[in-house]
């Protein structure tokens, strides 16, 4: 039988790691996205579809259907091709990856589908669960059917909420949850020696949902790690991609206190690294920490603001197992 691999991401530095396990897999890989970065070349087919973030972008998908039309003839190449396709996605609570899964036998009928999972960053290491009439899934249940999709919800984790998944695909599978599924397959990744003495504070969503307090104390906390570095060059900071140019409170307050450099890049943090000489990062509960760690070990330096006070006991006990593993200091 003709197999094919089929990526859903919506992140940047879900695309990175489609990238590094592109040497796991034997056969065809296609990727569907609506992220920013688009590393891939002529090697993988994939389609980019446009972000639906404003009200304007759902009307004029309510009118055109362009993302389901679009989308409907990227998998027609698939069909034509494939009797088997393995669908890989980083979790369910995404009305791309939802859609594409609870609805496989129709947008490929008659095929041999299996369902995977790959890493969404640290969500790939703790159970995130969602109740079933949550608002994150009420919101994109509505959203999903104004612009043609279907979102199927669902009560548990948001990493096999049906008990579907069959392969697991992990960078440190020792510290994964299985879930249902038969197999953890581990993801090489390449190694390397951080070169330079400059410092990158990485920006987080989370951070825009901080009081008055929480903010000082955030800023409090890194700017006492960066004055006890013994010594350091430049200091970069590097926004969430979420953030809009001159609405992250972190920078803004920071560029006040420190001789900060800011980089605009829609490229992950692990690919700027190099280019930039830094050697010590500071975020918090980052995917970007692990990664770098995992490449660098101990020649960078990680520390993860301590905002166990945000999440729930288990997930930051969760997460501190992971740090703890890659020698990354939570800063209390």
């Amino acid at each position: 039988m003709r197999k094919c691999y089929l990526f859903v991401s919506f992140t940047n530095a879900q695309n990175s790691t489609i990238l590094d396990m592109q040497h796991l897999l034997n056969n065809s890989i296609f990727v569907i996205t609506n992220a920013d970065y688009i590393p891939f070349k002529t090697d993988i087919n994939y389609l980019c579809l446009k972000k639906v973030i404003t009200l304007f972008d759902v009307v004029n998908e309510l009118i055109t259907r362009n993302s389901k039309n679009t989308l409907s003839d990227f998998v027609k190449k698939i069909n034509s091709k494939y009797d088997e396709i393995e669908i890989i996605i980083p979790h369910f609570f995404n009305i791309l990856s939802n859609h594409i899964i609870n609805n496989s036998q129709a947008i490929f009928p008659n095929k041999q589908t299996t369902y995977s999972l790959y890493p969404d960053g640290l969500l790939s290491y703790t159970s995130y669960n969602q109740k079933a009439y949550s608002k994150g899934n009420i919101i994109r249940y509505l959203l999903a059917k104004n612009i043609g999709f279907n979102y199927k919800i669902f009560n548990g984790s948001i990493s096999d909420p049906f008990k579907n998944i069959e392969t697991i695909y992990s960078y440190v599978p020792e510290l994964t949850e299985k879930y249902s599924a038969d197999t953890i397959v581990k993801i090489p990744y390449a190694t390397g020696t951080a070169k330079g003495n400059n410092i990158l504070i990485v920006g987080h969503i989370e951070y825009s949902k901080l009081d008055k307090t929480k903010l000082e104390e955030v800023i409090n906390t890194i700017t006492e790690i960066i004055t006890k570095s013994d010594t350091y060059g430049s200091i970069y900071y590097k926004p969430h991609p979420y953030f809009k140019d001159n609405a992250d409170s972190i920078y803004n307050i920071l560029s006040e206190k420190l001789p900060i450099s800011y980089i605009k890049s829609k490229e992950p943090v692990e690919n700027l690294f190099d280019s930039h000489e830094i050697n010590k990062v500071i975020s918090f509960y980052s995917t970007a920490l692990v990664s770098l760690k995992m490449k660098y070990g101990i020649s960078v330096d990680c520390y993860s603001i301590n905002m166990s006070w945000f999440t729930s006991i288990k997930i930051a006990t969760d997460l501190e197992k992971i740090f703890k593993k890659f020698n990354i200091k939570v800063y209390k």
